[in-house]
């Protein structure tokens, strides 16, 4: 039996994760699910760190991009672990 994966509160909802994947390249992808407060549910995909990285999404808008991150750059979604870890070392 797995352990049982943690529901991260957010602004406007909650977001469960439902698991973790390796990447063609290597990279780490997490599987979620976001149920808004509003009722309304999507499934999502996050650059994660690792295969643990249960840090919330990073969030890019308004006030979040970082032309140092190279998952801001992309504009793909990642976890705050991710944008840590991209942004490391860079000024």
């Amino acid at each position: 039996m797995s352990a049982q994966l943690p529901t991260i509160r957010l602004t406007y909802g909650t977001l469960e994760v439902r698991g973790f994947y390796r990447m063609d390249l290597g990279g780490w992808g997490r599987r979620e699910t976001y149920k808004g407060d509003d009722g309304e549910v999507s499934y999502e995909m996050t650059h994660a760190l690792n295969g643990e990285d249960m840090t919330p999404p990073k969030k890019t808008y308004p006030t979040g991009y970082d032309s140092r991150c190279g998952w801001c750059y992309l504009n793909a979604p990642h976890t705050e672990a991710a944008h840590d870890d991209s942004v490391r070392g860079r000024k």
